[in-house]
């Protein structure tokens, strides 16, 4: 227990110690190799974020002031690129149930929806065992019950392909996806942000993210997709960090 302790507490003291590749263990921590190389990967990986957030937040600052004013009020996360295909059933099923509802509807429906699985995995055959009367039990419409039983059947069927999705580009994924049911551009494009961590995504079938440009660049009626795509164009590669920020200025 006293190890553990001292080890902790080193992690703590290197994290809050300037971001620096070179930096030195302290050597009093007495560390094992391996608690060493832990503690440097994890420093180089917080050093790497930290760098990043600064070069996304130097690009938005650099070409859109409006947005770049968001973004300063907003804790920037960046985005994890997925490389395995374990969850991905289960987010796409929580994609399917978050159509065209609020966060907090959404979070409450999946949160039902996660207790039919409490003890056993959310996968294409445990929810086959489910009648659409369960699932719609939960709060889900019949509609978004047929979906998540369509891409069981499909994913299971092996018709619809998880595993390699991380290795498709984005229009790849969304037309794979769009062999289920109830899926289209928008469940695709939430799935790339959310899930595979694309950071060049903007949804423009997202109601949310029409209203937060109508807001911050002052336009009178809900702007088109022609007049949103001049404003966004210029955020690539960092186009989901744009979007990120809108979805955050409506809370604003």
């Amino acid at each position: 227990m006293g190890r553990e302790i001292i080890v902790i507490q080193g992690y703590s003291r290197l994290f809050k110690s300037n971001l620096s590749k070179s930096s030195i263990i302290p050597r009093f921590l007495d560390l094992s190799t391996s608690e060493v190389e832990y503690i440097q990967s994890r420093r180089l990986s917080r050093l790497n974020k930290f760098m990043k957030v600064k070069k996304i937040k130097s690009h938005f600052k650099r070409i859109d002031p409006v947005i770049y004013k968001v973004i300063l009020k907003m804790k920037l996360e960046v985005l994890v690129q997925s490389k395995s295909s374990s969850g991905h059933f289960s987010k796409l099923c929580k994609e399917i149930i978050g159509q065209q509802l609020g966060s907090k509807s959404a979070r409450a429906i999946v949160k039902r929806f996660d207790k039919l699985f409490t003890s056993k995995k959310i996968s294409p055959e445990n929810v086959l065992t489910l009648s659409d009367k369960d699932l719609r039990n939960v709060g889900m419409s019949w509609s978004k019950a047929s979906y998540i039983k369509d891409l069981s059947e499909k994913v299971k069927s092996k018709k619809v392909k998880l595993n390699n999705l991380h290795k498709l580009g984005d229009e790849q994924v969304i037309e794979e996806l769009s062999k289920v049911k109830g899926i289209g551009p928008w469940t695709g494009e939430m799935f790339l942000i959310f899930t595979l961590g694309r950071e060049d995504i903007f949804s423009h079938g997202d109601y949310g993210l029409k209203r937060a440009v109508q807001k911050l660049y002052g336009f009178k009626d809900t702007p088109n997709e022609k007049q949103i795509n001049k404003i966004v164009k210029k955020w690539s590669p960092y186009k989901s960090y744009g979007s990120l920020a809108l979805w955050r200025s409506i809370d604003i």
